[in-house]
């Protein structure tokens, strides 16, 4: 949150949140926005987590999650596949999970969406898992980008999925010299085999999509 988020969010004067969604309740997807909801130039007005079953054992990470959310008293609400979030022409659509899904772990509780802004559309799917991937296929793909599953991990982003997606772009959230070797090279051979242009926060920074809903620019960003 310090290191990343903070400097990224001040740097842009964001200081208003309509709604932050939180795919799943692994820390590096969870740490950065819960560090920040208690400072005062920060206003989030509610958070979307995923709507699955959270009374087994393992998923006792959700339940702390939702109990620290309640601590810090910020609204949040679940959301599942057919839901959407409308803000002007602004559509974000939940095209997985399922309501009150029984899942084994977080990354398959991963909160996906589909964002669509004029002719603009991308994919965000959290950490999901190969297996849960095709169950995306359901909806509507073709899209401008997508934020690649589990940092670009061997077994996610298979070829079912980005045959699906079809994106120009592919971005890449993982850290520098980081030890689970993401991207893969797998992966990326994927990603080239169909030319599908890719961006890695490890080189660039953060990765910011404009786009006035049919031109995209997109760039990285470093503190300086």
């Amino acid at each position: 949150g310090a290191d990343v988020m903070r400097p990224v969010l001040r740097t842009f004067g964001v200081s208003h949140i309509s709604c932050a969604i939180i795919s799943h309740w692994d820390t590096d997807h969870c740490n950065g926005l819960l560090s920040l909801l208690d400072e005062d130039w920060l206003d989030v007005e509610e958070v979307i987590l995923p709507a699955v079953d959270d009374s087994s054992q393992n998923m006792k990470g959700l339940r702390e999650l939702k109990a620290a959310l309640e601590t810090l008293g910020v609204p949040f609400r679940v959301m599942s596949a057919g839901e959407s979030l409308i803000f002007g022409d602004l559509h974000l659509h939940c095209i997985y999970p399922q309501r009150e899904a029984i899942v084994e772990n977080a990354n398959d509780a991963s909160l996906s969406l589909r964002l669509i802004y004029r002719d603009f559309s991308m994919i965000f799917a959290g950490d999901l898992g190969g297996a849960k991937e095709g169950e995306l296929t359901k909806y509507p793909g073709d899209v401008t980008v997508i934020k690649a599953t589990h940092h670009g991990s061997e077994y996610s982003n298979t070829p079912v999925f980005l045959d699906w997606a079809a994106p120009k772009l592919c971005v890449i959230s993982c850290g520098r010299d980081n030890p689970y070797g993401h991207p893969h090279e797998a992966f990326l051979k994927r990603l080239n085999d169909r030319h599908i242009l890719q961006m890695q926060t490890a080189n660039t920074g953060a990765i910011i999509c404009k786009t006035d809903g049919s031109e995209v620019t997109v760039y990285g960003w470093l503190p300086g």
